[in-house]
């Protein structure tokens, strides 16, 4: 998945894919706790 050539920014795209993943799980679990203190 994350090949390429020594400094070509697979670190860096790394921890923005990870970053992303993050966001998103966040705020699924945000949604869910939200949707619970409705009902």
């Amino acid at each position: 998945m994350n090949r390429g050539e020594s400094g070509a920014g697979k670190t860096e795209n790394t921890k923005k894919v990870i970053a992303y993943f993050a966001n998103v799980g966040a705020s699924t679990k945000k949604k869910e706790s939200e949707k619970k203190q409705v009902n």
